[in-house]
């Protein structure tokens, strides 16, 4: 990865000169982006240039996000292709996450398009066919980009595509959404799904590539909008001027191409990046075997009459071999002359009868033209909701036609029922005219997947390449299936459920670890509680010595609590005693309960040299008088007496000098 030189500046100018993780010092910056900053840095260890893409510090508190860039950096560290920029290593340094990967000496297909508008097919082409490649070698392994755009292609000095950012797009989380505008700056690329904020998925790539190279053929793309939410709207809603209508030098073999790579159905598109890589090549092959046009054969001429153009050596010929004298008409047939001057004036005659054919034809075609011309209007009604049949019906009796031009799965609208029509309600067309219509073959489905012991991760990229999602993942322990495999899930694999349908499973901890019941330590001396910790698998933890009227080292409290369960080498926290304190006072203390109460809980609590404590606590009626002899140790102690929880009296005892 690289990129033009930059100058440094901004929060992490401090980084250049540093060494993240003692191996990789950044040198300077080269570029960044909504999530990140990207440097030129040395390897330390290998010797060799690596780019580092250093997370921006907003994203150092979101646990989440953090979870998942890491995990999609080491699925694209996976990836080993030409076109794809190599992940080296990933890693933090402190609160610095960043990424090491491949240095790229080139500039981004971005900066080559803003260079001069328009691409050449051919190059155009060639950049989209390596782009196809990567993403045929990445989706065979289960990873979709996801953000396919000019600013994630890198161009090398020697022609060769490479592909950066595999994964990271679905590292962004909801949280980190508030902090970069990455996403939305991508919504030129986006697909239709992932702007209905559907399930992205191999077809999702294969769109974004179509938006690139209709970008490269064209210079500009295919939706423009004052907002994010407009274009990903359009993306959805509006159809693709052809590239053809900005670019006339464009082959009608590309623009289809490019067609049908921006189709809104995903079904519609091509079903693999292999399949479009196979028509590009098609594309280029003709392109390149296509050579100047020929030029324009001269126009054929009649031939002349031979009486009117024969040489003269023909005539020299004619007069040495004379033909024999024509027999002389009889006398008197002189007047037989005048059908031979008639025949010389027939051509006459033909252009004559010619001409009266000509103009019954034009008359008759003027009548056709005019007959329709004045066909009947009517306008089109709406039929989008109705069944196949109803909508026959109601454009049957506007004097229409339906005709069932494409057939789509859809989420809300029942099979057989219309989706949309292609001319739209209120259309003035003329009488007969056929409406086209899209009908529904109802909610998309799927086939369950069989997620058994494949990693959470594993099992994430098959449910979304399967049209579901993640649902909820419990974990518990198992003999068999190594720790963080899945063991089962539901719904069950091969039932055939509705696209986006959640699927719940259960993972593996591992094998069961063996559970020790905490015994009750309370009363014994410390000593032996330590001795016998050993013996149940436990070992002693965090000790703390207090006041008691114990004697000392007898155990007071534990953490955990008798009778619970824990794995084996679990710490035991102890509380023990340091023996009582002396000398020990007395004083008794009288309490009226406030009358107009008819109960209240009256409590004494009372904190000395040895803690705090209750040493009284009972319900009485408003008026009782409660007289009580207070203990305690040191030489003052603090006794507060409340009742319904609210203190009334608060008294400082003095021991007797």
């Amino acid at each position: 990865m690289g990129g033009r030189r930059g100058r440094d500046g901004g929060r992490r100018g401090h980084l250049i000169g540093e060494s993240l993780g003692g191996r990789y010092q950044l040198s300077v910056r080269v570029g960044e982006g909504g999530m990140a900053l990207v440097y030129r840095a040395h390897d330390l260890v290998l010797n060799r240039p690596v780019a580092v893409k250093v997370l921006r510090p907003q994203f150092a508190s979101d646990e989440d996000f953090l979870r998942r860039f890491r995990r999609e950096a080491q699925a694209a560290a996976s990836l080993s292709h030409p076109n794809i920029v190599g992940v080296y290593d990933v890693g933090s340094d402190g609160e610095t996450h960043y990424m090491v990967m491949e240095f790229i000496d080139g500039i981004t297909l971005k900066e080559r398009i803003q260079q001069g508008r328009a691409l050449p097919v051919g190059e155009a082409l060639d950049i989209a066919y390596q782009i196809c490649e990567a993403l045929e070698h990445a989706h065979q392994n289960r990873i979709i980009h996801r953000d396919i755009k000019p600013h994630n292609i890198m161009l090398t000095r020697n022609g060769r595509v490479k592909v950066t950012d595999f994964g990271i797009a679905r590292a962004v989380t909801s949280a980190t959404l508030t902090h970069t505008g990455a996403i939305l700056g991508s919504v030129h690329y986006v697909s239709p799904e992932q702007a209905k904020g559907g399930l992205a998925g191999a077809k999702s790539d294969l769109y974004s590539v179509g938006v690139v190279l209709y970008e490269m053929l064209t210079g500009t793309l295919p939706f423009h909008g004052e907002t994010a939410v407009t274009i990903a709207l359009k993306h959805v809603d509006e159809r693709v001027i052809p590239p053809r209508s900005v670019n006339l030098t464009i082959p009608l073999d590309v623009e289809r191409l490019v067609m049908r790579a921006l189709e809104k159905d995903a079904m519609a598109r091509y079903a693999s990046a292999a399949d479009m890589m196979a028509d590009i090549g098609r594309c280029l092959a003709r392109l390149r075997s296509s050579g100047p046009a020929p030029a324009t054969p001269p126009v054929a001429l009649p031939p002349r009459r031979v009486e009117k153009t024969a040489s003269r050596p023909t005539v020299a010929r004619a007069r040495a071999h004379p033909e024999p004298p024509a027999p002389r008409p009889p006398q008197g047939a002189d007047k037989e002359e005048v059908p031979v001057v008639r025949r010389r004036r027939s051509p006459y005659v033909r252009a004559l009868q010619v001409l009266l054919v000509l103009l019954a034809l034009m008359a008759g075609g003027i009548y056709l033209i005019w007959d329709w011309l004045h066909v009947p209007t009517v306008e089109v009604p709406s039929v989008v909701g109705m069944t196949y049949l109803e909508a026959q019906e109601v454009l049957r009796e506007r004097g229409l036609t339906a005709e069932q031009v494409a057939n789509r799965a859809h989420p809300e609208v029942p099979a057989n029922h219309i989706i949309e029509q292609v001319q739209l309600p209120g259309t003035i067309v003329r009488r007969g005219r056929a409406i086209g219509l899209v009908v529904s073959l109802g909610q998309p489905t799927a086939v369950v997947p069989d997620l058994t012991r494949l990693s959470e991760r594993e099992a994430d990229i098959q449910l979304i390449n399967s049209g579901l999602a993640m649902g909820g993942i419990a974990y518990e322990y198992h003999a068999e299936i190594p720790e963080g495999g899945i063991i089962s899930q539901s719904p069950r694999p091969g039932t055939r459920v509705a696209t986006g349908t959640l699927v719940d499973v259960r993972v593996s901890r591992g094998p069961a670890v063996p559970l020790v019941v905490i015994p009750d330590f309370r009363g014994q001396q410390l000593e032996g509680v330590l001795a016998q910790l050993a013996g149940l698998h436990l070992r002693g933890g965090t000790l703390h010595q207090q006041s008691s009227e114990q004697p000392a080292g007898v155990v007071l409290r534990q953490l955990p609590e008798p009778g619970h369960q824990v794995p084996r080498d679990t710490a035991v926290e102890l509380w023990y005693s340091r023996g009582t304190p002396e000398p020990r006072h007395e004083q008794v203390v009288t309490f009226t309960v406030p009358a107009g109460l008819p109960t209240a809980m009256v409590e004494w609590v009372l904190a000395d040299a040895t803690g705090m404590s209750v040493i009284y606590r009972q319900s009485h009626a408003g008026g009782r008088e409660i007289t009580r002899t207070v203990r305690w140790h040191g030489a003052t102690a603090r006794l507060r007496i409340l009742v319904n929880d609210e203190v009334h009296v608060e008294r400082m005892l003095v021991a007797p000098r």
